[in-house]
Formats: structure tokens, sequence, C-alpha cells
């Protein structure tokens, strides 16, 4: 999943990677654009770190005894 605002900054920079590791990204990401993989591993890169940290708060959040979210979730629809 790429995940990228219509106003980002682009930044040019030269890098030294394992070939043999950016063959396999390429294949696995279905594309050959250097760029566009850079931006689908970083993008995928943050989200991983992002939902790790929600997982981080597991046994830190406490709800009232009277919290149903069955409930809560109907009055969504």
């Amino acid at each position: 999943m790429y995940i990228c605002g219509s106003n980002v900054k682009v930044m040019q920079t030269q890098i030294e990677i394992d070939e043999k590791l950016l063959e396999e990204a390429e294949k696995y990401a279905n594309v050959t654009d250097k760029s566009m993989l850079f931006r689908i591993v970083l993008t995928e890169y943050v989200l991983a770190h992002r939902k790790k940290d929600l997982t981080d708060l597991k046994g830190k959040i406490f709800f009232s005894e009277n919290y149903d979210y069955k409930e809560m979730r109907k009055n969504l629809k």
C-alpha cells in the first residue's frame, strides 16, 4: 500500500544497496521504477512501526466497567 499526498517534498540522494535485495524487492512490489520502490518500502516501514507502537499500548489502556464497544459500534452505522 502506498500512501502519499500531492504536496510532497522530494529529496534526491545516492545510496549503496545490495543489488540482489533490490531485485527481490522489485519483484515483490511489482515495480521497476526505483523511486517508486523506495516510496513503497519507506511507507510500509513507517506503517509497520505505527502498528507496532499501537500494540505497545496493550494493557496500558483501561476502560470503564460499563463500556460496551458493541453498542458503540451500532451507533456508528
